[in-house]
């Protein structure tokens, strides 16, 4: 093949090479975000729970303060009825916080897979979280997201069919050889037998000029390059929407914190 049209054959295949291990680089991020943020849950439903334990038992410690207060005339039956109510609703909320504690690590277990992964203590603190600069942030995310380096990567062999595209219209040099057996018989009465040939030749293409697919190369090249732009905005939108709550997160737990 002249033009050096197998050359950008090669150059196709192996940006779509590129783009299939991309891929598969994105998807193993997938699979390690989802760990994480199951993790992430599971130590929070842990830690819930424990919250929830401890505004239990402090309930119960309040009805029996209540029924001592109530003994020596301090305090009232509706006083009593009231903290009673309180340490009840305390207990179901610590029952509520059990079952999404299962609910959670059977989906962390799913995750990890490993659905017979036993329920067990996690060990780390949901507030122990470093400040981040919310601009900065979705910004990197931007940049080392595979989803786009895959878009560009897109882009790369987009490019190199409209090249191939255009290098069509130069002929191919066609060349073939071999061996083949002759039955055609000699003058001595034997057949002629084992022989080899060999053949040149070059296909000109008189009136096509390949136009059709040209243009057609030029607008995936154009959708390429537009596809790219598509995936940095949304990135963008959706990195922003969950830095936004992130940020927002961590400003009530250190309002909490202080008061």
């Amino acid at each position: 093949m002249l033009g050096g049209k197998l050359g950008l054959n090669r150059k196709i295949f192996d940006q779509e090479l590129k783009q299939a291990e991309t891929e598969a680089e994105e998807q193993k991020v997938r699979v390690v975000t989802s760990v994480r943020m199951s993790c992430i849950q599971a130590l929070a439903a842990q830690q819930t729970l424990e919250l929830r334990q401890n505004l239990s038992k402090l309930a119960d410690d309040t009805v029996e303060t209540s029924r001592q207060l109530a003994n020596v005339g301090q305090s009232d039956a509706p006083d009593v009825l009231e903290s009673e109510v309180e340490a009840q609703q305390a207990q179901l909320a610590v029952t509520m916080a059990e079952q999404n504690r299962q609910r959670v690590w059977r989906a962390l277990a799913a995750v990890v897979g490993n659905p017979r992964l036993p329920l067990m203590k996690l060990e780390g603190r949901l507030e122990d979280t470093p400040p981040v600069n919310p601009d900065e942030l979705v910004e990197k995310i931007v940049d080392e997201s595979p989803a786009v380096r895959i878009a560009e990567l897109g882009v790369k062999r987009a490019e190199a069919a409209l090249a191939r595209a255009k290098r069509e219209t130069i002929p191919d040099l066609q060349l073939r050889a071999g061996l083949q057996q002759n039955g055609e018989l000699l003058s001595n009465g034997r057949p002629a037998g084992l022989q080899g040939f060999a053949d040149v030749g070059v296909r000109i293409p008189i009136s096509n000029r390949n136009q059709g697919n040209i243009a057609a190369a030029k607008a995936d090249a154009e959708r390429a390059k537009r596809e790219v732009e598509r995936v940095k905005l949304v990135l963008r939108e959706r990195a922003a929407s969950v830095v936004q709550t992130y940020t927002f997160s961590q400003a009530a737990v250190d309002v909490t914190r202080t008061r």
